[in-house]
């Protein structure tokens, strides 16, 4: 169980939903040791059986043209959980370490059959031996720097962000009420531009000094050097954007488990015209398997300001507009009896719902919009 056992308002455990919850995993599990029992180039539905038991469908719905996205509704969330059920099957990690780019199930079994299950000691070795050497490869890479150094950088960067959006810019900020005093908070935002992130830090004031940010691995740490400045002077949690979420979302819950405030940008990249985009499903995960509130950020003049592709940003002025945070005990009522995938979206679908209301200038609370607009609940 990924998260806080469901509770009445009265903190009793929910055990039905408890078993339920268990039920399916072990359902999947059991798919999992049939699969093991079988040979390496057994072609038994092993395969569909196991996408059965993680998209809750009947056997008969996995058909070699259906679509993992499409027609069976495996989000990023699921396909993780497919990566992970696969791996423990005996598929190597490396088959299924990116299943974002299969389309169909019958793309999936090719995938798998290339690269076989259970392999030799000998190719186990192999796969050692290359991961070795790419584990030496990486740290003969690192530049590690000594404490002083990374303290004095830090202090050095946020004097700069604070001289850059205090005088550069002009910089309007409301709604700095709705920011809890007394707890840790995930910070959802618009994402059109490289000022964002600090935009953020500076308009939360002293709340802005616990922020830490997840940020494309792929991009702010890709090379040596930006690794080193990255990891040394900035509070940025490396996220893949393609492949197995798994360590990214991990390392981003200890955060918000350790107290710090999380600012994710739930579009995924930035904005390649400025307009908002559709929400990733990780914010619902993040903040119910984390048991934190949703702080809405709408980030204004960043995107006029610094648009994608440009190096050096032009004097505009900018408005941080914060609105009420949707707090976990309501978002939670609002997904009772939901599978876990499925209020994962519909956490989400409200966090984007807010961000757009402030975008229109008005205040967006949970209750304003029913649930059943935004996902069907799940049989019981």
């Amino acid at each position: 169980w990924d998260g806080e056992l469901p509770r009445t308002s009265t903190r009793k455990v929910k055990r039905p939903l408890v078993v339920e919850e268990l039920k399916r995993l072990d359902k999947i599990a059991s798919s999992v040791e049939k699969a093991k029992l079988q040979g390496p180039n057994d072609s038994g539905d092993w395969l569909s059986q196991i996408i059965a038991d993680v998209v809750q469908k009947p056997l008969s719905d996995i058909r070699p043209d259906s679509k993992l996205a499409g027609d069976l509704g495996l989000d990023s969330l699921m396909l993780t959980e497919l990566g992970s059920a696969l791996e423990t099957a005996g598929v190597p990690a490396s088959a299924v370490s990116d299943l974002t780019k299969i389309q169909t199930v019958d793309d999936l079994r090719k995938v798998v059959s290339a690269f076989g299950r259970r392999p030799s000691a000998g190719t186990k070795a192999k796969e050692l031996s290359v991961e070795t050497e790419a584990g030496k490869s990486k740290a003969d890479l690192e530049l590690p720097l000594p404490d002083f150094m990374a303290n004095a950088g830090r202090g050095m960067l946020n004097a700069g962000q604070r001289a850059l959006y205090g005088a550069l810019f002009d910089v309007a900020v409301s709604g700095k009420v709705f920011i809890p005093k007394n707890r840790n908070v995930l910070v959802v935002a618009n994402h059109a531009s490289h000022l964002d992130m600090g935009l953020v830090k500076i308009a939360m004031g002293e709340h802005g000094e616990r922020l830490v940010a997840l940020a494309a691995r792929d991009y702010f740490f890709d090379t040596p050097w930006k690794r080193a400045y990255f990891e040394n002077f900035t509070n940025l949690i490396p996220m893949d954007r393609t492949g197995s979420l798994r360590e990214s979302l991990r390392l981003a819950g200890e955060s918000l488990t350790q107290g710090f405030n999380l600012l994710i940008f739930p579009e995924g990249t930035r904005s390649p015209d400025g307009t908002l985009q559709e929400f990733k499903p990780t914010t619902g995960y993040l903040a119910l398997t984390s048991g934190v509130d949703v702080l809405p950020v709408y980030l204004k003049g960043t995107f006029n300001a610094l648009p994608k592709g440009s190096w050096w940003p032009k004097i505009e002025d900018l408005e941080v507009r914060i609105g009420p945070a949707l707090e976990i005990a309501a978002l939670r009522a609002a997904t009772k009896g939901m599978s876990r995938s499925e209020s994962y979206r519909v956490v989400t679908k409200l966090a984007e719902e807010a961000v757009r209301a402030l975008e229109q200038g008005s205040v967006f609370r949970p209750e304003a919009l029913p649930v059943s607009t935004l996902a069907p609940r799940v049989k019981r």
